[in-house]
């Protein structure tokens, strides 16, 4: 697919402007922060309307229920727990709002249990729920959650609406024929889901290399790094470039290869006539393959990397035996942090993609949101999810934050995961960067947020000489010479773009998708077996048969499905 279709396929899901008019759950009448009542009735536009305090408290209290899904990374402090914690008390002293969580459950059943809540309607107030579920809820028959565009226009406060503002991609991803159905949780801008080349500089440096700036560089790199003795043992132990048994991967992945072709695995792009067609069955794929099958025969990969998963090639980077992973811009956090334990020379460094034929390499990423609260229609203050995701903000982003207590600590729980409702910044860690860099440069701290004068103190602690490998993580995301110098530059020119189907799984995807559209982390069984035999040396015809089963098999049939998707969800 040309860059030139693809170029910021993003602006293309601009959200449908949504109606300022508060929807009420319980019928009729809202009640205000003041205590005053508001009509909802459009009629009555006549009417002058009692302004709003978002951050009132309700006195009386409310109580406001929910169900709590309980993963196995949630920690408590001590003498802490779900009922009892620094959101729970902070909602019932600030918001006088009391949670009454109608039931716990493991990660592993809350899809049995909430798909079963919803099939007997038996809804708490507001709950969390995946694409899937929120689609099926939108498209019932009885109306059972509300819209939230008109309370969101109402309650939430300005510094929530600098932070989420309803025209990003993840309020889109919740709007469905120009009405929000869902408050996006945990989602930032698909910027940090973009993929970079992280090579070891010192490598670079000993061998008097260049940072790559074409895939004929990145090849000659990779050549250097397999036969030139880059770690200076003596011994042909070293590989030039990571790659797992997944084909795409946040860790070792070969989609930044895919992508220097323009070429798209996994995503859904848009052709020239509008609609919306599978990269993994394009032209691109295969001319992609053909070159990655190239790099494989002349030994810049593993030549066993089709049997080992991630944490086995985590393994060998941190051994020293990679000098060169297609990867994300947290990858310094795992296990590139490793690395440094075991050599502290070892500087691995983001570089941008690169490109196979002189046309910008442009990353596709997903959108940045697997969970949405949805509301009840019979709640009676539908208002109180607004006024909690404005604490949430106020909490961990506002001039008095206190990242430390609400987002998370040192030691890394994740306090954040209390929260009812909470969605990270939408450039929370480009801002991080840019305030950081700054700050270097002036020696000027006094503007920096609680979160960014934490790491901001790492990253000086290793300019200053420090080997803590934790620190210099940090150096290397948020640093002068960081993967967010990188991804500040992508943002600038516009280098990535989003998958354009987002939806829940089609019906023939739900019957037949697991063996042939990309799944949450992966692509299928069928598209990773063919990719890897090709790069292992199968003949590229291999891909033209592919091809043809994947239309067979419901190809055809799922590209439809996703079009006539795109269709209902632009309103048309």
């Amino acid at each position: 697919m040309k860059a030139l279709f693809l170029k910021r396929i993003a602006r293309s899901l601009t959200i449908l402007s949504l109606a300022a008019i508060v929807m009420s759950c319980a019928g009729g009448e809202t009640q205000n922060n003041s205590g005053a009542t508001t009509a909802q009735n459009t009629a009555a536009a006549s009417e002058e309307i009692t302004p709003v305090d978002p951050t009132a408290k309700y006195d009386p209290p409310i109580t406001v229920s929910s169900v709590l899904i309980v993963d196995d990374t949630i920690k408590y402090k001590e003498g802490e727990s779900y009922q009892d914690n620094d959101y729970i008390k902070a909602y019932a002293d600030e918001l006088g709002i009391n949670i009454d969580y109608k039931w716990t459950v493991p990660d592993q059943q809350k899809a049995e249990k909430i798909n079963a809540m919803i099939a007997t309607n038996d809804l708490p107030d507001m709950f969390l729920v995946d694409m899937k579920q929120l689609q099926l809820l939108v498209n019932s028959p009885v109306e059972t959650i509300i819209e939230l565009g008109g309370l969101f226009d109402t309650y939430a406060t300005e510094l929530t609406k600098e932070i989420r503002p309803v025209a990003d991609v993840a309020f889109g991803s919740a709007t469905f024929g120009g009405k929000l159905m869902a408050l996006p949780y945990n989602a930032v801008t698909g910027l940090d889901k973009t993929a970079v080349i992280w090579i070891r500089k010192d490598w670079l440096e000993k061998l008097n290399l260049e940072a790559p700036k074409t895939v004929d560089d990145l090849m000659a790199i990779a050549d250097a790094f397999v036969t030139e003795d880059p770690d200076g043992n003596g011994t042909a132990d070293t590989y030039g470039i990571a790659a797992t048994n997944k084909i795409i991967d946040t860790f070792a992945g070969l989609d930044g290869l895919f992508f220097a072709y323009h070429a798209y695995p996994g995503t859904w792009v848009k052709a020239a006539d509008g609609n919306l067609v599978y990269g993994s069955v394009q032209p691109e794929t295969r001319t992609a393959l053909l070159k990655l099958q190239e790099f494989f025969a002349k030994g810049y990969f593993d030549p066993e990397f089709g049997t080992k998963d991630s944490g086995k090639v985590a393994e060998y980077t941190s051994a020293g035996r990679i000098g060169i992973e297609m990867g994300m811009m947290w990858n310094p956090a795992w296990p590139l942090n490793s690395s440094r334990d075991n050599d502290p020379s070892a500087n691995w460094v983001a570089y941008p993609l690169v490109s196979g034929d002189g046309e910008p390499a442009l990353s596709a990423v997903d959108i940045p949101v697997s969970q949405y609260l949805v509301v009840n229609k019979k709640c009676e203050n539908p208002e109180a999810a607004i006024k909690m995701l404005n604490l949430f903000y106020d909490k961990v982003y506002g001039p008095n934050a206190e990242p430390g207590k609400y987002w998370e600590s040192d030691d890394g729980v994740q306090f954040f995961k209390y929260a009812v409702i909470m969605s990270e910044k939408l450039y929370q860690n480009l801002d991080m960067h840019l305030n950081i860099i700054s700050s270097l440069d002036s020696g000027d701290v006094s503007k920096l947020t609680p979160m960014e004068k934490a790491n901001f103190d790492k990253v000086s602690n290793v300019i200053n000489g420090s080997d803590n490998s934790g620190d210099w993580s940090m150096l290397a995301i948020y640093g002068k010479e960081s993967s967010f110098a990188v991804l500040n530059g992508y943002e600038k020119d516009n280098l990535y773009f989003y998958n354009g189907f987002y939806g829940a799984p089609t019906e023939t995807m739900a019957s037949k998708g697991s063996n042939l559209v990309k799944g949450a982390t992966d692509l299928s069984k069928m598209e990773n077996e063919v990719f890897t035999k090709i790069i292992m040396g199968a003949p590229i015809e291999s891909f033209d048969t592919f091809v043809a089963d994947w239309e067979r098999l419901g190809g055809d049939q799922i590209t439809e499905e996703v079009n006539q998707w795109a269709k209902e969800v632009s309103g048309e």
